[in-house]
């Protein structure tokens, strides 16, 4: 890990010497970043994080569909511990290089949003990645410095870090938490709304004909994945739908799956499941996995054993990913807001920053509603 945080942070100081030197002009278009994959012979991933403290500073913008431009106008170069010019302060954001989701899109749609609100408002954004437990305490440990007026933070699931956070709001530091919820920090939280999420993807397969729905989740060990599941639950009770023993598989972590969003890696479990739903009496019409991970997986199995996606079983996933869209069929699947979650999460942190952090009028969860994406991998029946 120590090795890709150098070869990022190598990226962006040397973009950035690039753009101070005139190679890269206000206004001017940067190379694609598959050239710039090929320059610095690094992954995709790697690159966009390079960009995502550019962007955040102020030197670049990036636009889906059009690629980074080196802004109009160029920000002053503020020595790292010194407040930038016409600046309230620094707020970061501060974010995992991998989650559920495609990291960058998840990143740079939180990061994009928070800068639009932020920066307006007067204050410097910028953010910090982390690879282990240890590296986000790290991180928390130093926002102690003045020039820090708050963060948003996609935290890990780490009693330590649970601990340092009812530290820092002891201390009247200004945060929000974003996706995940920690019942035992009493402040605010942006999240989406995960049991509407399953509820709706379980409604459009009703209302496509499907009535032998299966659901296979990772082990649901934070707030997000069991509210999938009893999302799913409900969804099919109010339908009227029968809950077998085929109708929810938690999958099993081995010594193989390194935490609950790898459960894809199952890929014994999951091909064992397969073969035993479908040579039941009534095998399912259709798969629901609680991530776009697993139901890749499920997908390449279900190739291996010659089950046709949809006109067999229908197959539909959460989160949205990227390959989401350009598996060979692609995936019907549940989108999170992850641009309206960084605008809430920037709104919310200017209050609290406003009012030093005052407990009044303190909203502990803020849900957004996911959006259901309809592909080709759903069959109808009616």
């Amino acid at each position: 890990m120590q090795q890709k945080e150098l070869t990022y942070k190598s990226i962006e100081h040397e973009i950035l010497h690039r753009i101070r030197s005139g190679v890269y002009r206000p206004g001017e278009k940067l190379p694609p970043e598959r050239q710039l994959e090929k320059e610095f012979s690094a992954s995709r991933i790697t690159i966009a994080k390079g960009l995502s403290n550019l962007t955040a500073s102020g030197y670049i913008t990036r636009t889906r569909g059009r690629g980074s431009f080196v802004c109009d106008r160029l920000p002053s170069d503020p020595e790292r511990n010194t407040k930038p010019a016409n600046s309230k302060g620094i707020i970061k954001y501060i974010s995992p290089p991998g989650s559920t989701d495609n990291p960058v899109t998840v990143s740079n749609g939180i990061l994009e949003a928070m800068h639009g609100i932020l920066t307006p408002a007067g204050y410097h954004v910028g953010i910090d990645f982390f690879s282990t437990v240890e590296q986000q305490l790290e991180i928390l440990n130093s926002y102690t410095d003045p020039i820090n007026e708050g963060f948003v933070l996609w935290p890990s699931l780490d009693p330590r870090v649970t601990m340092m956070l009812h530290k820092m709001q002891k201390a009247g530091f200004p945060f929000v938490l974003v996706d995940v919820y920690l019942p035992e920090v009493k402040c605010d939280y942006i999240i989406s709304d995960n049991t509407i999420g399953a509820e709706t993807m379980i409604n459009y397969l009703v209302d496509c004909g499907h009535h032998n729905i299966c659901y296979f989740t990772a082990t649901p060990d934070r707030v997000s994945l069991s509210e999938r599941m009893s999302g799913v639950i409900s969804a099919l009770s109010k339908h009227g739908l029968p809950i077998t023993a085929n109708t929810v598989n938690v999958i099993p972590c081995s010594d193989k799956v390194v935490n609950s969003y790898r459960s894809s890696q199952n890929t014994d479990y999951l091909k064992t499941r397969l073969e035993e739903m479908l040579k039941s009496p009534t095998p399912p019409t259709a798969i629901f996995c609680s991530n776009d991970w697993i139901a890749m997986t499920v997908y390449s199995l279900l190739e291996e054993m010659d089950v046709k996606v949809p006109e067999q079983i229908s197959l539909a996933g959460y989160d949205n990913i990227d390959a989401s869209q350009y598996f060979r069929v692609p995936l019907t699947t549940v989108s999170q807001n992850f641009f309206e979650m960084g605008q809430m999460a920037a709104r919310v942190l200017i209050n609290r920053v406003k009012n030093h952090n005052s407990p009044a009028n303190m909203k502990l969860q803020q849900r957004i509603e996911p959006e259901l994406i309809i592909r080709d991998s759903i069959k109808k029946f009616i």
